[in-house]
């Protein structure tokens, strides 16, 4: 993991973010209090995160408190939705954001204070992108507005 410092470097030494995207296994826990997304994160100081949220609380992890323990870290984040259970099986058990089990109320102004720059709309497999990116845009616009 310390090779993370040294491709990083380049990357810093121009001004450029060197970072990573998590999935759903960064936060599955090795042992009772180990995840590979700490051992990640423990290599490089220097590392920023692009956190997937859904993919994160697809595995039941504390992602407030996540993001409040690696605010600094945490440059941009994914925005996508999980469908409830049954739901949604054509588009994997993904939903249009806002439209699934996720609490963005509590998930952006977390985010926002944790100084996060870039949010990405994002669906893994929808079966209507325009219907995707209409919807999501349409939830998420007023509430990160009235946040800022």
């Amino acid at each position: 993991m310390t090779q993370l410092n040294e491709w990083g470097k380049p990357l810093r030494d121009a001004n450029l973010t060197f970072g990573w995207h998590n999935h759903d296994f960064e936060f599955t826990e090795i042992t009772s209090s180990i995840r590979p997304i700490d051992i990640i994160l423990s290599a490089s100081n220097y590392l920023s995160l692009e956190l997937d949220v859904a993919w994160a609380m697809s595995t039941d992890a504390d992602v407030l408190n996540f993001v409040s323990q690696h605010r600094a870290r945490i440059s941009a984040a994914h925005i996508k939705d999980i469908a409830p259970a049954g739901h949604c099986l054509d588009e994997d058990g993904w939903a249009d954001v806002g439209h699934g089990t996720l609490d963005w109320e509590s998930l952006f102004p977390a985010l926002l204070a944790a100084g996060t720059q870039y949010f990405i709309m994002e669906h893994d497999n929808p079966t209507d992108d325009k219907r995707f990116a209409k919807r999501s845009i349409e939830y998420a616009s007023p509430l990160l507005n009235s946040l800022r």
